[in-house]
């Protein structure tokens, strides 16, 4: 049987790449690695009905997680969806080296802040 510090912290991780990491912002990406990362690893998290966002990991620092914007959700999404499954993707993602992306800062029409994706 798991120690109850061990259960306790199962209980309340909402991703396990989260833990044992930092958060990054994407501010943080863009000033330390000019946007360029490689995606290692993603997951998703629900936390309740309203509120649910992609995690991923990457190459370039493994200490620390992002939390993905809407864009880059909806990417996760589709890929799971074309996948199979979050752990489909990962795999995927080991055997082909990753997925190297760019984010940038940019606005809307509406001048609203948003982060763009390429794939790179």
């Amino acid at each position: 049987m798991k120690s109850l510090r061990e259960r306790a912290r199962e209980l309340t991780t909402l991703s396990e790449l989260m833990v044992d990491r930092e958060k990054i912002s994407t501010e943080d990406i863009i000033r330390n690695f000019d946007g360029k990362i490689t995606i290692s690893a993603v997951d998703i998290v629900e936390q309740d009905e309203h509120t649910r966002y992609g995690v991923v990991i990457f190459k370039e620092q493994l200490t620390v997680f992002y939390c993905t914007g809407k864009i880059l959700t909806g990417i996760i999404d589709e890929l799971v969806n074309d996948y199979g499954s979050i752990d489909n993707v990962n795999k995927i993602l080991r055997e082909e080296g990753g997925l190297s992306i760019k984010l940038t800062e940019s606005k809307t029409r509406e001048n609203k802040n948003v982060t763009r994706v390429s794939i790179l």
